[in-house]
């Protein structure tokens, strides 16, 4: 699972959204949301069963099925009449979980696609989010790897990114893995932030500067010596109770490039990185299914699955033929493709998770997909010889490739009568292999084992010094599906992309910032840039419009935060700040209106407010029609009495009258 959604001690399938202030009425609508899921959609009927049967799947089998994703998720974005998944509102994603998985699969395939919009939104997020207070996040050290992580992805430097003001290079490399000290522990985070940091420093082989808050060696200690008795490894680190499927899968992957070092790390420097992992690999071994899969939280899930492929992977191991990983006739491959549907996606679960509504039994699920993705990559790039899924750097030559393959069938011929001579030779060739691909050799552990049986001392450079060689750079993006072809750099404008510049409604929404952006970049670095110079400053003023509706929708959001949360108190008080957010509201397009948290109970509100004064002005209408018919009532009576009276007055002067005439 990716660091975004491990953050918060849950596999993707227990979302816990954290947070003081302005994310309040954000997660009272996401909880709100939940329980409507969860009304609308729980229930037995939803349980899928499971293909029991194994299939071998071929190299064309696995590439069909990542393709198939790929369409999935442009069709689930809406994406319909476009080359790549890097386009439209796609783009919106950057800087988003949600969006930057699928473009470190999409970078790591190097497929067709929008790469360079891509990196430009990626980069206008990070430069806005380093104008606040917070950067990226203040907590989450995991934001900074992801992120530089799609950044070498899509063919972007994340220790040079262009900051909004023109001037400083913002380097995430640094902030986020040996430098993140200076503003937070790295591990403050738990576990989680040492894996991704290791991952992302280890990524192109980054050197860490003298004076750094975090060493390489810290890292891998820091996770060497949070091993679990079971095997595993825990969020919590040493203080888990037991070990997690995902996290330790994730911690292999992290140690993967020191699997073959002679270093000792832990406490005392008492553990080579290859017990480790070994025991890891017990742990993970013991707590695969009998559908080939795996469990966390309590559920069998792909994602689980997808982690322990990608470890294998990691190490150069065959997932589909590793010992200690085939279950009842089921493989990790089985496991994971029995979550695919016939339109492309893929299953989450076959089980209802109530903790994770979102997550239907019966539908294919973006992060299921995306992680699907990543697990099918890094296989495709183990059969085609390619680099491991996260390590960036350009591709071997082939020379050195041949040189290594070469060696990895000697050391399989290895037996015990092998003579010492014959091992002492091959450790040779083992050295001549330059350090800082020596992991690639995937089966050194068996020459290792024949040096220990003979007395021959391991004497090769440690693993992590080789580690110290980049200052900085682009990940390499290179085609899986042309053979190695590398992408093309040249960008150049076209008609088309003009069509889409003046293709942009007059109202423009939020919608449309991504392409935007995209274009805007595009046309920046474009060798014909000359020929479309007139677009510029059209482009530029649509991005300062689509700008100052995001900020108009920020500060609603936070009027509505500030002045109306709850909604359950608004009263008569609160009908000028209801009636002017109702407004400003109203001025949104319906797309913009979906971004304000609560549009629709502020709405509500107004009504409510306007019932409210309605009734009021009509109690009291009725309360003076009560008092005025009570004046005439009193008026009436007191006129009846006086009458009575005054007829009761004048009949004893009649009668004196007429006493009189007699």
């Amino acid at each position: 699972m990716p660091p975004a959604e491990m953050e918060t001690g849950e596999i993707g399938r227990k979302m816990i959204i954290r947070g003081q202030g302005k994310k309040r009425l954000y997660r009272f609508w996401a909880a709100a949301f939940c329980l409507i899921q969860l009304l609308l959609f729980a229930g037995p009927g939803f349980t899928v069963n499971a293909d029991s049967s194994h299939h071998d799947y071929t190299a064309e089998e696995i590439r069909e099925a990542i393709e198939g994703g790929i369409a999935w998720k442009k069709e689930d974005s809406g994406i319909l009449n476009s080359n790549g998944l890097l386009n439209g509102p796609f783009l919106n994603r950057a800087g988003d979980t949600t969006g930057d998985w699928y473009a470190i699969v999409l970078g790591r395939l190097g497929t067709e696609d929008n790469f360079h919009a891509y990196q430009a939104v990626l980069a206008q997020n990070v430069a806005g989010r380093y104008q606040t207070q917070e950067k990226l996040d203040k907590k989450k050290a995991t934001e900074w790897h992801r992120i530089a992580l799609a950044f070498l992805a899509v063919g972007g430097d994340p220790t040079a990114v262009g900051s909004s003001d023109g001037e400083t290079r913002i380097d995430l490399i640094a902030d986020g893995t040996y430098d993140r000290g200076k503003t937070e522990a790295l591990g403050a985070q738990g576990l989680n932030a040492y894996i991704w940091g290791l991952i992302t420093l280890d990524s192109l082989h980054y050197k860490v500067p003298d004076g750094a808050s975090d060493t390489r060696a810290d890292m891998v200690t820091a996770l060497v010596e949070s091993q679990l008795p079971d095997g595993g490894f825990s969020l919590e680190g040493r203080y888990g109770a037991e070990g997690d499927v995902d996290i330790t899968a994730m911690t292999i992957q992290a140690l993967a490039p020191y699997y073959n070092s002679n270093e000792k790390f832990g406490e005392e420097s008492s553990e080579y990185i290859r017990n480790v992992v070994d025991r890891a690999l017990v742990f993970l071994s013991e707590k695969q299914t009998d559908s080939g899969g795996f469990e966390s939280w309590g559920a069998e899930n792909l994602e689980s699955t997808a982690q322990v492929i990608l470890a294998l992977c990691s190490l150069g191991r065959d997932p589909i033929k590793e010992e200690g990983f085939e279950k009842n006739g089921r493989t990790l491959l089985d496991g994971l493709m029995q979550y695919r549907r016939e339109d492309g996606g893929f299953l989450h679960s076959f089980d209802y998770d109530e903790s994770n509504p979102s997550s239907r039994p019966d539908e294919s699920n973006s992060m299921a997909t995306e992680q699907a993705l990543c697990a099918l990559t890094a296989l495709y790039r183990h059969y085609g010889n390619f680099r491991n899924f996260y390590d960036f750097r350009p591709e071997m030559e082939a020379g050195l490739k041949e040189q290594i393959q070469k060696l990895e069938l000697q050391i399989d011929e290895i037996s015990e009568d092998t003579e010492k001579g014959t091992i002492e030779q091959l450790f040779e060739k083992y050295k001549e292999i330059p350090s800082s691909e020596r992991s690639y050799v995937s089966n050194y552990w068996k020459l290792s084992d024949h040096m220990k049986k003979n007395g021959i001392i391991d004497d090769a450079d440690p693993l992590s010094a080789a580690m110290e060689e980049s200052a900085g750079g682009c990940g390499s993006l290179v085609s899986l599906f042309e053979e190695g072809e590398q992408v093309s750099a040249n960008i150049l404008f076209t008609e088309e992309d003009k069509a889409a510049c003046e293709s942009f409604p007059e109202a423009l929404t939020t919608e449309n910032y991504g392409e935007v952006v995209a274009l805007l970049d595009k046309l920046g670095k474009a060798e014909n840039r000359a020929e479309y110079a007139e677009l510029i400053p059209e482009l530029e003023a649509k991005k300062e419009k689509i700008e100052s509706i995001q900020e108009e929708i920020i500060e609603i959001n936070q009027e509505i935060l500030e002045k109306l949360y709850p909604f359950e108190t608004i009263s008569i008080g609160d009908k000028q700040a209801v009636e002017e957010i109702s407004e400003r509201i109203g001025g949104l397009s319906d797309y913009d209106k979906a971004q304000i948290q609560g549009a629709e109970d502020v709405l509500r509100a107004r009504t409510q407010i306007d019932n409210q004064i309605r009734m009021i002005i009509i109690g009291a209408a009725v309360l003076v029609v009560l008092i005025l018919l009570s004046i005439v009532l009193v008026i009436r009576m007191k006129r009846r009495k006086k009458r009575k009276l005054q007829k009761k007055m004048l009949l004893p002067e009649q009668g004196d009258e007429e006493e009189s005439d007699f």
